[in-house]
């Protein structure tokens, strides 16, 4: 293994192995070391591919935004219908808050912050990302006729609040689940297919 690779698959391994342990502990409660050592490297070695934790996280989230960007942009190109693009984005998001909660999290955190020559490079690729989805999603409400949610000229309002609703919707799907089976008889998933129709039916010009 030349030295390219090496380093790529310690820095990779790193990424793995804090991955799982942030779904098993959580992201407060992993610590550089744990990281390390379920890795089978030395903290040292960690601390020569970040500079924290919080800087592997970010690495995580941009890695997670670009699989999201291409994830997105494939719907959209597979012609599956407008109402099932929609569900099926809406969905994805559900996903990426299931297997990667600490990730899902830090996304929403960074969601309309804005940043300058001075913002760490690291740092402005993250939301370099962002904005790259923000355009992705913009395109297609507009490609499915979902006016009813912007205005032509403004697409930051438009994926707001798209996003502000589709997250909203995943967090208390997932927060009030056992309530939502008690009062209407309805599991978690039902609840969400439910609510991103309705939440399409709002947003679409179809009469």
């Amino acid at each position: 293994m030349n030295r390219e690779k090496k380093s790529e698959f310690i820095r990779k391994s790193l990424l793995n192995a804090a991955g799982v342990l942030f779904i098993q502990n959580g992201f407060e409660k992993t610590k550089v070391d744990d990281i390390a050592k379920k890795a089978d490297l030395s903290k040292a070695t960690f601390y020569a591919y970040f500079k924290s934790k919080d800087e592997l996280l970010d690495t995580m989230l941009l890695l997670q935004l670009k699989e999201v960007n291409s994830d997105v942009k494939k719907l959209i190109d597979e012609h599956i219908g407008k109402r099932n693009c929609f569900i099926a984005i809406c969905k994805m998001f559900v996903e990426v808050s299931r297997k990667n909660p600490v990730c899902y999290r830090r996304m929403l955190d960074y969601f309309g912050i804005s940043y300058d020559s001075s913002t760490p490079e690291l740092y402005q690729s993250i939301l370099e990302e962002a904005r790259t989805l923000n355009n992705t999603l913009y395109d297609a409400m507009k490609k499915y006729g979902l006016t009813k949610l912007f205005d032509e000229n403004s697409p930051d309002k438009a994926v707001f609040y798209l996003w502000t609703s589709v997250t909203g919707i995943i967090s208390i799907a997932q927060r009030k689940c056992a309530l939502i089976n008690a009062l209407y008889g309805i599991s978690g998933d039902e609840f969400l297919n439910f609510a991103f129709t309705q939440l399409y039916k709002s947003a679409t010009d179809e009469e």
